[in-house]
């Protein structure tokens, strides 16, 4: 998937060059890449800076966007289980034995005051 970001943005997507299509390496923090409006090859998006048939003014442009490319991935927490002699009564319920609480029974229960 695609996504349009402001020229400053830093994140941790890959940035696409308009250049030669070709995107940044994965990096903790990509470099900025803002997506300029020409290119090596004549492509759908470039900027007309010339007059040109079928085209009308203004012919000038700004770099106004990088193209990050994002993916989404379905990410599944693991199960919990009771710990401390506890037991599952229900999917993420424990029954906690005695002098254990909590969600998962890690947590011990203070009989001291």
């Amino acid at each position: 998937m695609m996504m349009e970001l402001r020229q400053d943005v830093i994140t941790h997507f890959q940035y696409l060059s308009s250049w030669d299509n070709s995107s940044t390496p994965y990096l903790r923090y990509s470099q900025p890449l803002p997506f300029n409006s020409n290119s090596s090859n004549v492509l759908l998006w470039n900027a007309v800076i010339d007059p040109s048939q079928n085209t009308t003014q203004p012919y000038k442009y700004l770099i106004d966007r990088q193209v990050a490319l994002a993916s989404f991935h379905n990410v599944t927490q693991g199960a919990f289980m009771c710990a401390n002699g506890g037991s599952c009564i229900a999917p993420d319920v424990c029954s906690c034995a005695q002098g254990w609480i909590g969600f998962d029974c890690r947590v011990p229960v203070c009989e001291q005051g």
